[in-house]
C-alpha cells in the first residue's frame, strides 16, 4: 500500500485510527513511566515511536486490510518484545566504581583524536560520495558499492556519538567554551548534511548519557531540554522543508510531510500486511539473514549472497519501479520475526526483547567508569535501542560496537603506556 493511499484510508476512517492510538499509548505508558528516566533518554524515544507504529495494525485489522491470523500474531509478537525488554529494567544498573589508569591525564587527547577522525572521515566521505542532504538519492545508499569504505560510517556512529558527549563534559568543567560551542555547531552541521530528520535527536541523547553514566543522575527537564528539543525541531523541519522542496514540493507539503512521518513510524506494516505483500520476501537461509549484518563486514559472506532488507524488499513489492534502490521501511519486530519464524518468532520476540533489556540496564555494570568509558557506555545505550526498530541494525549495531571497542581499547593502551609511570593493565580502582 502507497503513503498516500494509506493516509487517505486514514482519513475516511480516522475516528478507528484515534481510538487505536489512544490504546496503543495506553499499552506502553507502563514501560513510558518506568524504564525511561527523563525526556533526554533514548528509550523514551522508542517508545513514543512504537505507541505511533502499534496503532497502525489494529487499524488496518478494522478496515480489512489484515488478515486475523496475522493480526494475532502481531499482538503476541509484540507482547513477547515489551515483556522481554523490561526484564533486567526493575534494577537498572550504571557503570562500575573501576577506573581507568591515569584517565586525567589524556582523557582530553582521547576526545581529540575522535574529534579529528570525526571530522576527517566525514569531509573524506563528502569529498568522494557526496553530501547526503543534497543527493537525489537516499541516504542509505551512500555507501553502496564503495569498495569498503562504508567503515567510515560504522567509526563515525561512535565518533560523532563521543564528540558531543565529551563537548558537554567540557562545557560543565566550564572550560573552552568558544571552542565547544564551535565544536558544537560544526557538529550539528554534519548531522544537517547527514539528511536525517532524527539525527537532532542524538545531542539530547549524549548528554543524557553523560549525566546518567558519568554524574551518575539523570539529567531534568530544565531549559537546556528545550532549547536542545527547539534547535531539533527547527533542523527537522528545515531539512523536510529542503528535501520536498527539491522535489518540487510547496511549503504547506512540510506540514503534511512531519505529520506523514509520525503516523509512518509503522509504516512497514501498511507495506507488509495488506494483499498480504510480505509473502513475497525471500531472505534465503534464516541463519544468514539474521547475522548477515555481522557476516557482510567480515566478508563472511559475499555481499552478492546477502539478502536484500525486509525493508526494502517491502519497497520493491509495493513500488515495482524503485526495484534496486535501497531504501525501504524498518521492519520492526511482528514482521522480521514472523517472515524468519513463523509463529517460532513469538519466542524470538522475547528473546530479542530480553538481549535489548540486558544491554540497556545491565551491560554497564560490567563497563569501568569514568569520562571515556562512560562515553563508550552512551554509545552502547543509543546503539541497543536500535533492536527496537528494527532487529536486524541491532544486530549490524552489535558489530560497529565491537570495531569500536577494539579501536578505543587499543588507543587507551597506548595512551596509558605513554602517560602512566608503570607499565600494567590500564584498569584500577579508585584510591588505588
Amino acid at each position: 500500500m502507497y503513503y498516500d493511499h494509506f493516509l487517505i484510508l486514514l482519513a475516511l476512517n480516522w475516528p478507528w485510527y484515534a481510538l487505536f492510538l489512544t490504546l496503543s499509548v495506553l499499552c506502553l505508558v507502563p514501560v513510558f513511566r518506568r524504564y525511561t528516566l527523563s525526556w533526554f533518554d533514548p528509550l523514551r524515544y522508542i517508545v513514543i515511536f512504537a505507541m505511533l507504529a502499534n496503532a497502525i495494525p489494529p487499524f488496518l485489522w478494522v478496515v480489512d486490510q489484515m488478515t486475523t491470523e496475522m493480526f494475532v500474531y502481531f499482538l503476541c509478537s509484540e507482547t513477547a518484545l515489551w515483556l522481554g525488554l523490561v526484564a533486567f529494567g526493575g534494577r537498572r544498573e550504571s557503570v562500575s566504581g573501576v577506573a581507568i589508569e591515569g584517565e586525567a591525564r589524556f582523557s582530553t587527547y582521547f576526545f581529540l583524536v575522535c574529534f579529528a577522525c570525526y571530522v576527517g572521515m566525514t569531509l573524506l566521505s563528502y569529498a568522494m560520495f557526496g553530501i547526503p542532504l543534497f543527493m537525489d538519492k537516499s541516504r542509505l545508499e551512500v555507501y553502496q558499492g564503495s569498495g569498503g569504505f562504508g567503515i567510515l560510517q560504522r567509526f563515525n556512529g561512535f565518533f560523532s556519538v563521543f564528540s558531543i558527549y565529551f563537548v558537554f563534559h567540557l562545557l560543565h568543567q566550564k572550560a573552552h567554551r568558544v571552542l565547544c560551542y564551535a565544536a558544537l555547531g560544526l557538529i550539528t552541521v554534519f548531522l544537517v548534511f547527514g539528511g536525517s530528520k532524527s539525527a537532532f535527536l542524538m545531542l539530547l541523547y549524549a548528554y543524557f548519557g553523560y549525566s546518567y553514566f558519568y554524574l551518575r543522575r539523570a539529567p531534568q527537564t530544565n531549559r537546556r531540554m528545550f532549547l536542545y528539543l527547539g534547535i531539533g525541531a527547527f533542523l527537522a523541519l528545515f531539512i523536510l522543508s529542503f528535501q520536498i522542496a527539491r522535489q518540487g514540493g510547496e511549503a504547506l507539503d512540510t506540514i503534511g510531510g512531519m505529520v506523514a512521518r509520525l503516523i509512518g513510524s509503522g509504516d512497514c506494516y501498511f507495506y507488509a500486511y495488506p494483499n498480504d505483500i510480505y509473502q513475497g520476501v525471500d531472505i534465503g537461509d534464516w541463519f544468514s539473514y539474521l547475522f548477515q549484518g555481522i557476516l557482510g563486514p567480515l566478508r563472511l559472506t559475499s555481499a552478492e549472497d546477502l539478502a536484500p532488507s525486509i525493508g526494502v524488499q517491502l519497497t520493491w513489492l509495493t513500488r515495482p519501479f524503485m526495484a534496486g534502490v535501497e531504501t525501504g521501511p524498518n521492519a520492526r519486530m511482528p514482521i522480521y520475526s514472523y517472515i524468519l519464524f513463523g509463529w517460532g518468532g513469538i519466542l524470538f520476540a522475547y528473546l530479542g526483547g530480553l538481549l535489548t533489556s540486558f544491554l540497556l540496564f545491565r551491560l554497564p555494570k560490567y563497563l569501568p567508569g569514568g569520562v571515556i568509558a562512560g562515553g563508550f557506555a552512551t554509545y552502547i545505550y543509543i546503539s541497543a535501542t536500535s533492536f527496537v526498530t528494527d532487529f536486524g541494525l541491532g544486530v549490524t549495531a552489535i558489530f560497529d560496537i565491537c570495531l569500536n571497542l577494539v579501536f578505543s581499547v587499543g588507543l587507551l593502551y597506548v595512551f596509558t603506556a605513554m602517560t602512566c609511570p608503570r607499565p600494567v593493565g590500564f584498569l584500577s580502582r579508585p584510591g588505588k
